[in-house]
């Protein structure tokens, strides 16, 4: 399950990186 857990948090990363406009929705969704 952590493994799991960091994988998705690089994948969080890499969308955050190559398109920074839905980062707002995100950073609302991990709080």
């Amino acid at each position: 399950k952590k493994k799991r857990e960091k994988k998705e948090k690089k994948e969080k990363k890499v969308e955050e990186k190559k398109e920074p406009e839905p980062v707002p929705e995100k950073k609302k969704f991990d709080m």
